[in-house]
C-alpha cells in the first residue's frame, strides 16, 4: 500500500536465524513452502522448514555456494572451486560448476563450466534447462543436466560490466512467462 507515495510495508518477522555469521546469497521456495538459502561463505545450502534452520547440504571442495533454483524435483545451485576475494582478486577461473541435488540433499549431478566464468544466478528455463547468469563473461548459460552439458545462450556485451573484463556484469536472472530479466550488477540495470 502507499501513503502519500510512500512504500508502507506489513510489520517484519524474522522466520529464521541461521547458525552462522557468514553472508548468505540466495533465496527460493518449494512447492511444500521448505525455504532453502545459499550460505556463500559457508559452502552451504540452509532449509528453513517447520520453524528449524537444518544444512541442508555442504559443498567443503568448493570456494561459494552461490545461486540456487528449483528445478523439477531438483535443486540447483552454482558453485566456484577457488577463492575470488583478497587485494589481487582473480576472477579468470575460478572454477565455476553447476551442482544438481535430489530432495535429500544428495548431489545427483556436478557439471564443470566455462573457463574464465563466474556462474551467479540460476533459474529454471522449464523442460528440465536451466539459464545462468555469468558476472564475469557477458553471456547467459543454458544448462542440460540430463546431458551434463553447459552452452552459451545468449551472448551481449549489455550483459557484462562496464569495464573491458571482469566482476560487474549478469548477476540475478528470473525466468517468468517466457521472459527472461537479468540484472546487471556493475551497469546498474535489468
Amino acid at each position: 500500500t502507499t501513503a502519500g507515495g510512500a512504500f508502507q510495508s506489513a510489520p517484519f518477522e524474522t522466520v529464521a536465524t541461521f547458525p552462522s555469521t557468514a553472508p548468505t546469497e540466495n533465496i527460493i521456495q518449494a512447492p511444500d513452502g521448505a525455504i532453502y538459502v545459499t550460505g556463500i561463505d559457508d559452502k552451504v545450502i540452509w532449509k528453513v522448514a517447520g520453524g528449524r534452520v537444518d544444512r541442508f547440504a555442504s559443498f567443503p571442495s568448493m570456494a561459494a555456494v552461490l545461486g540456487i533454483a528449483l528445478s523439477g524435483n531438483s535443486i540447483a545451485v552454482t558453485t566456484w572451486e577457488r577463492r575470488w576475494a583478497g587485494p589481487a582478486v582473480d576472477f579468470s577461473d575460478l572454477g565455476p560448476h553447476v551442482v544438481v541435488l535430489d530432495k535429500s540433499g544428495t548431489v545427483t549431478a556436478t557439471i564443470a563450466g566455462q573457463k574464465g566464468s563466474a556462474y551467479n544466478g540460476i533459474a529454471s528455463a522449464g523442460n528440465g534447462a536451466l539459464l545462468v547468469a555469468d558476472t564475469n563473461t557477458p553471456t547467459l548459460w543454458k544448462v542440460d543436466v540430463a546431458q551434463g552439458r553447459i552452452d552459451p545462450w545468449l551472448k551481449d556485451p549489455l550483459l557484462g560490466g562496464p569495464g573491458p573484463r571482469g566482476p560487474g556484469g549478469a548477476n540475478g536472472i528470473k525466468v517468468r512467462n517466457g521472459w527472461v530479466y537479468v540484472s546487471v550488477g556493475g551497469r546498474r540495470t535489468i
